[in-house]
């Protein structure tokens, strides 16, 4: 007996257990108090191997119970091996009485199921003694379950359900396919209707094998990240503390992007493809190696930091109030624009004013400022774009080797 002590006064039993009545050691009845009232489960009788004969259940009569107060029995027999024979069941919710018979393989395996109707037709095994195919209904308008499984696991890789439309012709109607980690941990559900691939379910999970992710997606491929998308979408995350406790879950609402997809860039109001790991949009300094030949022996002593912002992505010259040789030189590297990132190889000429691309001697240049260098884009290249004044350091000017 179970009592609610926390009325110390006036305790109130909640639920009790009776046994040894039917069968040493055997329980008897089970009953559940609510509002006081007692709802109770009791077993009929036992058989030689002291398994239980039949089950009755007695509901109260209530305004919240209505019309399923009452009293319910059920009864069964048994095979000589102990497996189920026939459950005898009562007449309940508009549904009459009816006995379920069970039949068998030489085996042992459940063959088949029929009441008042046939509800399992027959089942196919496999060599393993896994389920490969199930019957439902009379012939002529059957309905077929299939499983396939991995067979260096044993796992199952999909199940089919197929309808007879004509005597023994029949269509498939609804698949589920699995597909599962290193781990054995579930990865991917994916789901057909009438053969046409409608939603896949994406799972990931932790060190631990504890769910932290699921999503849907459009196609098998899970490593692409959440999509969110299907037939019926959804995007939801879990986090756990340290002892295992769930603490959060997240559903994510707005419709995801697949990664590789086109959105639209609002800077520019034109369109751009991201990859996974591309560099982030919007102007920015550009660093990277150059590799400076120059004639005579002119160099530069180091790269320069400063690129002129704006949205070219040609070739450029630049000049300076000197005016040694020619020295060109073509940076690999990513050269910042409005509204994302382009790639460029600009010929660039120190201290060279504007000129042909294939210039055979260089031009001067009026004064200015040591430190100040002019990028000037070169219209032979098909480039527009305005004149950039930009400042570096005077340890990047020209130097002369001596």
């Amino acid at each position: 007996m179970i009592e609610d002590a926390r009325l110390p006064h006036t305790p109130v039993t909640l639920a009790e257990w009776t046994y040894d009545t039917l069968a040493k050691g055997q329980l008897t009845s089970s009953t559940r108090f609510a509002g006081g009232l007692p709802y109770v489960s009791a077993v009929t009788g036992y058989d030689d191997g002291y398994r239980p004969l039949g089950t009755t259940v007695s509901i109260p009569v209530a305004p919240a119970n209505g019309a399923v107060a009452g009293t319910y029995t059920e009864s069964v027999t048994y095979r000589p091996d102990g497996s189920l024979a026939t459950e005898t069941l009562p007449a309940v919710g508009g549904l009459p009485a009816e006995t379920i018979t069970h039949t068998y393989t030489d085996a042992g395996q459940l063959s088949s199921t029929a009441g008042l109707a046939l509800y399992v037709a027959g089942t196919t095994y496999r060599w393993d003694g896994t389920v490969a195919e199930v019957l439902h209904g009379a012939a002529g308008s059957q309905m077929r379950r299939s499983f396939s499984y991995e067979e260096a696991t044993g796992r199952t890789r999909a199940e089919q359900v197929d309808a007879e439309t004509s005597p023994g012709v029949f269509t498939s109607r609804y698949t589920t396919e699995y597909g599962y980690d290193h781990a054995g941990n579930v990865r991917a559900v994916a789901g057909k209707t009438d053969g046409a691939r409608d939603q896949v379910e994406c799972f990931r999970y932790d060190h631990l094998r504890r769910l932290v992710e699921a999503w849907t997606a459009a196609t098998w491929e899970c490593s692409a990240g959440p999509q969110r998308t299907g037939a019926d979408p959804y995007h939801r995350t879990w986090t756990f503390d340290a002892v295992g406790n769930r603490l959060t879950q997240t559903t994510t609402t707005r419709p995801e992007t697949p990664p590789g997809r086109t959105r639209s860039a609002p800077r520019t109001g034109s369109a751009r493809t991201r990859s996974p790991g591309s560099a982030p949009p919007g102007p920015r300094l550009a660093r990277c190696k150059r590799s400076v030949t120059t004639r005579p022996a002119t160099r530069l002593s180091r790269p320069p930091r400063t690129v002129p912002p704006g949205p070219w992505s040609g070739m450029w010259r630049a000049s300076s109030p000197r005016s040694p040789p020619v020295a060109r030189h073509r940076p690999m590297c990513m050269m910042p624009t409005v509204g994302g990132w382009l790639p460029a190889n600009p010929l660039v000429s120190p201290s060279i004013s504007p000129r042909p691309r294939f210039a055979s001697r260089p031009v001067a240049a009026s004064p200015r400022s040591a430190t100040t260098t002019t990028w000037r884009c070169v219209p032979q290249l098909a480039c527009t774009g305005p004149t950039v004044t930009a400042t570096a350091p005077p340890s990047y000017r020209p130097t002369r080797k001596r």
